[in-house]
């Protein structure tokens, strides 16, 4: 049973994190960052709202690319772009670019570059603004021209961006804590200059952003484009930090897991204080939570009856009062 090493919490002094906050050049590719980003399925990406634990866990990795940023002038397309701050080096291995601009109040992808296709944008996609957090939006029109394959278009649409929510996200290898969801939706329609061929592309996308790590830590995209498709990504853990919360990680073991109508929950006590017990289901809701008292050192004992709620995967979380936190996973049947 894989563990899980955070869960959200409640009732302790001092416990929550401060909603987290994006400013300019916190959360976006900076020139020389170079990141592995995992390719993974589409996953229901959890409900919205504050202090949510969102379980992405269930990602499966389906190969990896290197996310390079760099100079823009050092590019071969930079000198085209010279209002942008950064470019970011496209996954397809063909030698595209992405132009970025970011300023202190906003981020916005400027124009893109290829052998085989291109667009450059009078009004830039707008993604978000800075500073961005929990219910801040966004709302952009974007204006581009561009070529595919031979063929001139136009590009005209809009962007929408919400934080809807925050709190920490459950990947496969552990949980990064307080991050921020930006849900991302863009619309817009593509028309063949000459031709009145037109082409409607919609997004509706989740990223999650974590401030001090310039790439986003994971993302999930639904978006349809002649045809629809959907997928995800994930940050490879050396990014992130989570090995630093593996090792101070509440020990815990459930008996019996898979479980029915009980089940007992042992978990490694300080003694030095309570300790918060939670029960979050597949989407993110907390079902069970209570305080346990102060108890003495060693091996601590809780019992849960569990025979009113549905079979499904469930997450056991465990936080004292110093902050360290313990997960694992429950299968009720």
């Amino acid at each position: 049973m894989r563990p899980l090493y955070a869960c959200i919490t409640f009732g302790l002094p001092g416990a929550l994190l401060a909603q987290p906050t994006a400013n300019a050049g916190m959360v976006t590719g900076q020139p020389g960052d170079s990141f592995v980003v995992h390719s993974t399925q589409y996953v229901n990406p959890g409900p919205s709202g504050a202090n949510v634990t969102f379980d992405l866990s269930s990602m499966s990795d389906q190969g990896t690319v290197t996310q390079t940023y760099f100079a823009p002038g050092s590019t071969p397309y930079g000198a085209s772009y010279p209002t942008a701050t950064v470019a970011a080096e496209g996954s397809d291995n063909m030698g595209s670019f992405g132009y970025f601009r970011e300023t202190g109040s906003v981020y916005e992808l400027i124009g893109t570059e290829s052998p085989y296709y291109d667009f450059t944008c009078s009004n830039g996609m707008g993604l978000f603004d800075f500073p961005f957090s929990y219910n801040s939006s966004y709302n952009d029109a974007l204006s581009c021209t561009g070529n595919s394959s031979g063929f001139p278009f136009t590009r005209n649409g809009t962007t929408t961006t919400t934080g809807d929510a925050y709190g920490d996200l459950v990947l496969p290898y552990g949980t990064i804590m307080n991050v921020l969801r930006l849900r991302i939706q863009q619309d817009y329609t593509d028309v063949l200059t000459g031709l009145g061929t037109s082409y409607h592309f919609i997004s509706d996308g989740y990223m999650f952003v974590k401030p001090g790590i310039h790439q986003p830590v994971a993302s999930v995209y639904n978006t349809t484009y002649i045809v629809t498709s959907t997928f995800g990504t994930y940050l490879d853990a050396s990014y992130v930090g989570v090995q630093e919360a593996m090792r101070n990680a509440i020990g815990i073991d459930l008996v019996p897991n898979p479980a029915t109508d009980r089940v007992e929950i042992l978990y490694g006590s300080r003694g030095d204080g309570p300790v918060d017990l939670e029960l979050i289901d597949a989407v993110g809701r907390r079902v069970i939570a209570e305080r346990r008292p102060v108890a003495g050192p060693g091996i601590a004992r809780q019992v849960w009856d569990l025979s009113t709620l549905p079979a499904g995967v469930y997450t056991v979380c465990i936080t004292d009062q110093h902050g360290q936190r313990g997960s694992k996973r429950l299968v009720v049947q």
